[in-house]
C-alpha cells in the first residue's frame, strides 16, 4: 500500500533497510508531522522546487528553488556537515508533464553525500498519485560520489531496474 505525502512516512514500515527506519520517523512528533505537510504542500506544486532541512536541534527551514534546482549557501551546507543529520526533502516539479518517474536524481544524491545528510527526499505529483523517494545515510556512511555515478551511469542491472520501475509507473 502506497501513502501520499504527509499521511505517514512510506519508509515507516521498517526491516527495509538492515532493520532500520526512516529518519522521519525518528524526529520529534511535532517536528514530524511539520516536515511531512511541508511534503505534502511541495508534491503538489507545479512550478519552482521547494525543499525543507529537519535539523538535529528540531528546527526546520524552508528553501526556494527556480524550476529544476534549488541552491544552499555555502554557510548552509557547512551548517548541515557540522550538524552531520539533517534530513533533506524538496520536490520535483516537472513530473506531471512526463508519464515516467525518476526518483531521486544524481545531483540529488551527490548533495545528500557532500553535505553528510542522514537522509534526502524527494517528492512528486504523478498522474497515478503522489510519491516520496527516499535514500538514508547507510551505517559505513555515504559512498564516494563517483561510485554513485558510476553505478547508475555504467551499471545494466540499474538499467534494468530502472526501465522495470518506469513500466510499472507509468498510467
Amino acid at each position: 500500500r502506497f501513502h501520499l505525502p504527509g499521511e505517514h512516512d512510506q519508509l515507516d514500515h521498517g526491516n527495509w533497510a538492515h532493520g532500520e527506519k526512516s529518519p522521519i520517523s525518528q524526529l520529534p512528533e511535532a517536528q514530524r508531522k511539520q516536515f511531512l505537510a511541508l511534503e505534502n504542500t511541495f508534491a503538489n506544486r507545479k512550478a519552482n522546487e521547494r525543499g525543507a532541512i529537519a535539523w538535529s536541534d528540531g528546527s526546520i527551514t524552508e528553501h526556494q528553488g527556480d524550476s529544476d534546482s534549488i541552491e544552499f549557501s555555502k554557510s548552509d551546507q557547512i551548517k548541515m556537515i557540522e550538524d552531520g543529520n539533517v534530513v533533506l526533502t524538496h520536490n520535483h516539479p516537472d513530473f506531471g508533464k512526463s508519464q515516467s518517474v525518476a526518483g531521486l536524481s544524481i545531483p540529488d544524491i551527490r548533495f545528500a553525500i557532500k553535505v553528510n545528510a542522514k537522509e534526502i527526499r524527494a517528492v512528486i505529483n504523478h498522474a497515478s498519485g503522489n510519491y516520496v523517494f527516499s535514500m538514508i545515510r547507510g551505517s559505513r556512511g555515504w559512498p564516494p560520489s563517483n561510485a554513485v555515478e558510476d553505478f547508475t551511469l555504467n551499471n545494466k542491472k540499474y538499467a534494468q531496474l530502472h526501465e522495470a520501475f518506469d513500466r510499472r509507473i507509468r498510467v
